[in-house]
Parts: C-alpha cells; structure tokens; sequence
C-alpha cells in the first residue's frame, strides 16, 4: 500500500535536530500550507520529520524559519502517551532514509549570487 503525500509551504521554525538512543540524527520541522477558499486563506500546520542523514544536513545549512520547501514523504499516523498519560494522535509527513524528497524553493538573493560576471570574465566561450 501507498500513502504518499506531497506538500509546499513556508517553515513555521527553524529545524531541530536530535539523536535517537540508537545514534540516529532526526529532524523535525513544520510547514504552514495555505490554500484560498471562498471564505478566505486557510492555512493548514504539517509535521515533517526527516531520517536522511544528507536532507537533515541540508535542512541545517540552507534553511530558517521562513523558508519555502517542496516536501514528499510517507503520510505517517501513529498514537504516543502525553505526559498527562492520555493518548495523543500524531500526522506526519516522513521523509525516509531512502525515499521521500525535499526541495528548496526560495530564491537566491543577490547578495547570495555573487559579483555579476562580465564578458571579460568568461574567457571560454562556447559556440552553440
């Protein structure tokens, strides 16, 4: 069985990164997802965690709070006990070891692209 689930949205906080007992990194992340509606926008909170030792460097690096992500992981529902002792459900997008994708969607700004290149600068040119 599939249940795979695509979303894009803007990070709600900065990515947290912890170590499970058996010595692996997970991350942990929110996206707020709008959509417009006839009454208005409707913004919807997704739980990513992430297992993929090259996304979560990624995460780190190149994102913040803010940022905008293309995600697709495994839709994940699993129950947990609260510290209340009651039952708690949690929905997850999970981005696996070995599946799952995760795109930044933010554009560069310019003071991230560097000095603009002049024609004196390419001097390789490539016929096309």
């Amino acid at each position: 069985m599939l249940a795979s689930v695509t979303v894009i949205g803007n990070m709600g906080k900065d990515v947290e990164v912890r170590n499970t007992s058996a010595g692996a990194r997970v991350a942990s992340f929110s996206l707020a997802v709008s959509r417009y509606e006839k009454g208005g926008k409707k913004t919807m909170w997704v739980n990513v965690v992430c297992w993929d030792e090259k996304k979560i460097d990624l995460l780190q690096s190149y994102t913040s709070k803010g940022s905008k992500l293309y995600v697709r992981g495994d839709l994940s529902i699993r129950e947990y006990n609260a510290k209340d002792g009651s039952t708690k459900t949690a929905t997850e997008v999970v981005i696996g070891k070995f599946g799952g994708e995760l795109g930044l969607l933010d554009r560069k700004s310019e003071s991230d692209t560097g000095p603009a290149k002049t024609s004196q600068d390419s001097g390789d040119d490539i016929p096309f």
